[in-house]
């Protein structure tokens, strides 16, 4: 695998996983008026859920594309 593909993937999985994390500070946000967006990324637990989410992400984004070129 080219170093350039990795990256690509790795890209992927950082925004996916920063927009997770972003996503779920908003809604605590919504959720309890009392806290702010910044009292969402205190919780280490979402972090370990976006991290997470990143990884998957970009595993089935890396997997999808594999076959295409399986098929080609």
């Amino acid at each position: 695998m080219k170093t350039k593909n990795l990256l690509k993937y790795i890209i992927i999985g950082i925004v996916c996983a920063g927009l997770f994390l972003l996503a779920f500070a908003f809604i605590g946000t919504l959720l309890h008026p009392e806290k702010t967006l910044a009292d969402g990324f205190k919780s280490i637990f979402d972090y370990i859920l976006a991290i997470v989410f990143g990884v998957s992400v970009a595993s089935a984004v890396w997997k999808k594309d594999n076959q295409g070129e399986k098929k080609q």
